[in-house]
């Protein structure tokens, strides 16, 4: 049987924020049981010509 911490993360998974350039965001992960540990944060900022030439290729192309 897998234990899982109980985790807490601010803003909440899912959650969809709208930035714009120059604003910061602040993610905070608490172990709510007094636990350490680490962690970290994957991101699609900066990857918005990627997927639109995806898009577009799908579209156009037929492409995967």
């Amino acid at each position: 049987m897998v234990s899982r911490m109980p985790l807490t993360q601010t803003p909440d998974p899912g959650t969809r924020l709208r930035r714009f350039r120059g604003d910061t965001v602040t993610f905070t992960l608490a172990d709510t049981s007094g636990g350490t540990g680490s962690a970290f944060l994957r991101s699609n900022v900066g990857w918005a010509a990627v997927r639109r030439r995806e898009i577009v290729a799908l579209v156009e192309e037929q492409a995967p």
